[in-house]
């Protein structure tokens, strides 16, 4: 893999994500869904999306497919009372020392509140444990190559090198409102739709292309407690209503934006930071 260029794939704050081809968008969701998954099925990774009001979620946990090991991280909701926020194989593991060697190969490693996961193949994810205000929720940062056999699936696209097809749901077996703006964060395609058409195709993420991707009983990697399934997770109705910066009124954006470049946000996720705030 020497030679390979990889490419990355975000979801972070109340999801945001981030496409390997660079397309971005809201997905305020709930439920268990498949962020991404390779064609030979020793990488895959699921993201749980819980509401914390009537219009925005956080990723509460993630459950990984490491090469044959089920690893989950936890943030909420573990499968049962543990210090640590990491299962293997519906068991709690603990990091003895930085980096916990998985039994197929793969690594974890605690880097300050960041766990960075390696799959043998050269995959690798961070794990960010954020949390503020009594939230806890996890942001995520994948990283694939993007030559040799391997194709890829899920909310993270598929990594083809074009944004256009990253929303056309699995096996392209759905089309998008014909409103195309791939960034609900001012990019100039979405200033020039109305924002009737940007609510449109948020419902369409929220809904078909959503319900594309959601696991079930019989593909969830997840732990759960007596009691709850995947589908205890999942709330179809939600959001209630769906929000656009456009919401808001000048100074707030401007007091939003402000907030965020204080926080040091880049400039590629400025338009999220400005929503969240």
């Amino acid at each position: 893999n020497t030679f390979c260029s990889t490419t990355q794939g975000r979801s972070y704050g109340d999801p945001h994500l981030k496409s390997f081809d660079n397309a971005t968008y809201s997905f305020q969701t709930v439920g268990e869904f498949d962020l991404s998954k390779s064609s030979d099925g020793n990488f895959e990774i699921q993201a749980r999306q819980k509401a914390q009001s009537d219009n925005f979620s956080l990723n509460t946990a993630i459950a990984m497919n490491v090469y044959g090991d089920r690893l989950g991280f936890y943030a909420e909701d573990a499968p049962s009372r543990n210090v640590s926020p990491l299962f293997l194989d519906g068991q709690p593991i603990q990091l003895q020392g930085r980096t916990y060697f998985l039994p197929h190969g793969g690594t974890i490693r605690l880097t300050g509140r960041n766990y960075i996961v390696s799959w043998p193949s050269g995959e690798t994810m961070i794990l960010n444990n954020g949390g503020s205000l009594g939230m806890n929720f996890v942001n995520v940062t994948v990283t694939i190559f993007q030559c040799g056999s391997q194709t890829y699936s899920g909310l993270l696209g598929n990594a083809n090198n074009n944004l256009n097809d990253d929303f056309n749901g699995r096996n392209n077996n759905q089309t998008p409102p014909s409103y195309q703006a791939f960034s609900t964060f001012g990019n100039p395609m979405m200033q020039q739709a109305s924002i009737l058409a940007e609510k449109e195709y948020l419902a369409y993420l929220s809904q078909n292309f959503a319900e594309d991707w959601r696991v079930n009983d019989m593909t969830t990697l997840f732990d759960y407690a007596a009691g709850t399934n995947t589908a205890y997770y999942t709330d179809r109705s939600f959001p209630r209503v769906h929000l656009t910066v456009a919401d808001l009124n000048a100074d707030q954006q401007a007091n939003a934006r402000r907030r965020c470049e204080t926080m040091g946000i880049n400039a590629g996720e400025m338009g999220g930071c400005i929503f969240d705030q």
